[in-house]
């Protein structure tokens, strides 16, 4: 059934047969439902208005309507042409009702205020929580938990990513607008109740011109200076000053530093504009008071052959070797670097002497003939060291004894070498054996042996002469002559033993042993927690990490346990940040709530530090408080009167547009300077990036005088949101503007079969992007803003 009665000439599909009307072709008449009922009747539709406003104000209507009783809260709709959505001219809900007479007081008549759904929209309340998730996401949630009865048909999927948004206790459109600002978007609740969320703007209305006005009448034009911003300050985050700092003052300590540029800027200190050129003390790196519990003593390490062990061993090459200690909470420093130079064969033996008949015993087995000696060592590992023979000698039926000089023990390892034998270091030495000729003969046998290192008094080994020249011959010949001096292999010392480990103090769990590169200063990881003896034939490309630079154990050393208010001098355990923060020329620090100053850096601890005043140490700090490198602003300029310790210090940025400057200083008849309005804005939470965006937004939206475009049509195109461009000779306007409000009136003025649209009000603005959408622009997400 048609919507009303038929009037000749219109027809709606299967109203009437095709190629008889004019299809789609209707009359724009007006209805009012209530309630569900069609109350068109009842409603003094002529005098009834609607508004549209963009962005978040609500859509409103206004009605008087007699004949039945309306109830606040009852559905409202207005719809102009047909009942059908596309057609709606308003939606909503009764809000407030009026009873009243018309002239006699039988004449009963009710007003009506009707809002659009985004009343019923804020019903509850929204209590959440979201990281990281697309603006599509969010708001999907949103409506799904705090909007009953709201479809999301409209909202776009694919929306840009919001890192953080929290919302306590808000209303769900707040949550909406708060989510739009953060992408640049825009949203509405449509009459249907479904939402939208978007980013582009909706189409532009038809163009109106002289030669085609579109119907559009009562054009009017206004500037408006009052609004016009040429230089925009906004202040950002920051944090407080650390100390009292007197004027003139090129550091300013401060307690938060990452609001502020390593390039420099400005900022705000305490009611003074100032300049700065950098950061520094930044990471909270550091030490502890006190020194740290570090190694005292390097490790014991000696030459050993690597013949036995496979593989190549160490390169030819020096290395050194450190322990530190570590725990849960860190490590300390490596101690002390012991040194050691590795490669080539085993050390030459010396040529010895004998002296025989030394010991008052007739019952040696050889007497008389020309004999020669000669001494091998054998190593742990594998391998010998020969020794050259000695001359020929003649000796007696008596014992006789051969020089290998002084053993000497080292006191840790229990190596020895023979000082009469070799030069170098201990090494493990598992055997020394003595080889003799026969009379006149020229091949040497094993005559004795010794396992392990025998000390020997004077340097003299005992020799019990106790096999003939056939003896030699027959132990020789029948165990295949395994008993004739070596011929190889020579040992290769190309290996290490550690020992001497300096005991782990309680305090720590772990011992670590570093080792250079050959030929190298940094320590890397060789092993943790190794045995008390560790043979080292690892290459270098095998070693872990390198050594720790600073001292992270929190452990201290006994001894002084505070240092007293106003020491010039501060031990720590690692001075590596403020070696690089301060270095020579000194830099801040601080102790807890203490900042101090100092002036330089000298062994393990800062100096220079004031004996009173800002920087000194105003109170007794114990051993094992953590000091940290204290960041500040540096070249400071601008510092014209005293900073209390807790003022606050911001960020500040300025930011101005020279071209909008020099046309208001133009229009008001001066320079430049005279166009220059500031407006200032504050929000702590930002970032200098962000305060840049936000500023840059502001000024694009300030800079220019407000227009204000207003009149009067009924072209349906006219919507708020939309572009309207206005290109007419008299009045002499010219330009592109948003639609910012539309009230609609006139509504069926002709009576219920008026054949005209609503007549509309148009309110329009230059300002054709919201602040949101600027934002948008200068973030890249859509283009570059103009």
């Amino acid at each position: 059934m048609p919507s009303h009665p038929h009037i000749p000439g219109c027809a709606r599909l299967n109203v009437g047969r095709l190629n008889a009307f004019r299809l789609g072709y209707y009359e724009p008449l007006s209805f009012v439902v209530i309630g569900g009922v069609d109350r068109g009747r009842n409603v003094r539709i002529e005098g009834a208005h609607v508004e549209h406003v963009l962005n978040d104000a609500p859509d409103t209507a206004a009605v008087r309507v007699h004949g039945f009783v309306p109830v606040a809260g009852q559905p409202f709709a207005l719809y102009h042409g047909d009942k059908s959505s596309d057609l709606q001219l308003f939606g909503g809900r009764i809000l407030q009702t009026t009873v009243l007479y018309e002239s006699r007081r039988q004449n009963v008549a009710y007003d009506l205020q009707a809002i659009d759904p985004t009343w019923l929209f804020n019903r509850r309340r929204v209590l959440a929580a979201y990281t990281n998730l697309s603006a599509t996401a969010i708001v999907l949630d949103l409506v799904s938990r705090f909007t009953p009865g709201v479809t999301t048909a409209a909202v776009v999927r694919g929306l840009p990513i919001i890192d953080a948004i929290t919302f306590t206790n808000e209303v769900p459109a707040t949550c909406l607008t708060a989510i739009c600002e953060r992408i640049g978007g825009y949203w509405y609740l449509d009459y249907r109740g479904d939402l939208h969320v978007f980013l582009q703007e909706s189409p532009d209305a038809h163009t109106i011109t002289d030669a085609d006005p579109r119907g559009a009448s009562d054009l009017q034009l206004s500037e408006d200076l009052s609004q016009v911003v040429t230089r925009v300050i906004a202040r950002g985050g920051g944090g407080q000053a650390a100390i009292d700092v007197a004027p003139g003052a090129t550091e300013l300590p401060i307690d938060e530093d990452a609001w502020f540029s390593d390039a420099g800027g400005v900022a705000e200190a305490a009611a003074q504009r100032v300049t700065y050129a950098g950061v520094r003390g930044r990471g909270g790196q550091g030490g502890l008071i006190g020194v740290g519990l570090s190694p005292t003593s390097a490790p014991t390490v000696t030459l050993t052959s690597n013949t036995g062990l496979g593989g190549a061993g160490l390169v030819g090459g020096t290395y050194g070797y450190a322990v530190s200690f570590a725990n849960a909470t860190g490590e300390t420093l490596p101690g002390p670097v012991k040194s050691i130079g590795v490669g080539g064969g085993a050390p030459t033996l010396f040529k010895t002497t004998m002296r025989p008949g030394y010991y008052q015993d007739f019952n040696g087995k050889t007497t008389g003939g020309n004999y020669s000696w000669r001494i091998a060592l054998y190593y742990r590992n594998g391998g010998w060291a020969l020794g050259p023979p000695t001359d020929y000698s003649i000796v007696n039926d008596r014992r006789y004894e051969i020089y290998v000089g002084n053993s000497v023990q080292d006191p840790t390892s229990g190596y020895y070498y023979f000082s009469g034998l070799m030069t170098g270091t201990p090494a493990l030495i598992d055997g020394i054996d003595v080889y003799r000729t026969i009379d006149g003969g020229a091949i040497w046998y094993r005559e004795n042996f010794w396992n392990g290192v025998v000390t020997v008094a004077g340097g003299w080994l005992d020799v019990s002469n106790q096999m003939t020249d056939a003896d030699l011959l027959y132990e020789d010949s029948a165990d295949g002559g395994i008993f004739r001096y070596p011929t190889g292999p020579t040992a290769v010392v190309h290996a290490t033993v550690v020992t001497g480990l300096q005991t782990l103090p309680a305090a720590f769990t772990t011992r670590k042993l570093y080792r250079t590169t050959v030929g190298g200063s940094q320590l890397k990881l060789l092993a943790t927690n190794p045995a008390e003896s560790i043979t080292d034939t690892a290459t270098d490309a095998s070693l872990g990490a390198n050594a720790p630079t600073s001292d992270t154990s929190g452990v201290v050393a006994t001894g002084t346990q505070v240092v007293p208010a106003g020491s010039a001098t501060l031990p720590v355990t690692d001075t590596t940040a403020f070696t690089v923060d301060g270095g020579a020329s000194g830099g801040w620090a601080s102790v807890g709530n203490l900042v101090v100053r100092y002036g330089g850096i000298s062994g393990a601890a800062l100096t220079g530090l004031p004996a009173a005043g800002a920087g000194a140490l105003t109170a007794d700090v114990r051993h094992g408080a953590v000091v940290l490198v204290q960041p500040r602003l540096v070249g400071v300029s601008g510092l014209n009167y005293p900073i209390v310790a807790g003022d606050s210090v911001t960020i500040r940025l300025e930011l101005d547009d020279a071209a909008a400057q020099a046309a208001l200083g133009a229009r008001l008849g001066g320079t430049a300077a005279d166009g220059i309005v500031e407006e200032v804005f504050s929000d702590s939470r930002m970032t200098l990036a962000e305060l840049a965006n936000y500023a840059t937004a502001l000024l694009l939206d300030r800079k220019d005088p407000r227009l204000t475009l207003r009149f009067v049509t009924r072209d349906t195109t006219v919507r708020v949101g939309r572009l309207v461009t206005v290109n007419i000779a008299s009045p002499p306007i010219a330009g592109t503007f948003r639609v910012q409000r539309i009230t609609f009136d006139e509504i069926a003025i002709s009576g219920g079969l008026a054949r005209t649209e609503p007549r509309r009000t148009v309110e329009a603005s230059n300002k054709l992007f919201t602040f949101a959408d600027l934002l948008r622009r200068l973030r890249g997400r859509e283009g570059g803003a103009n």
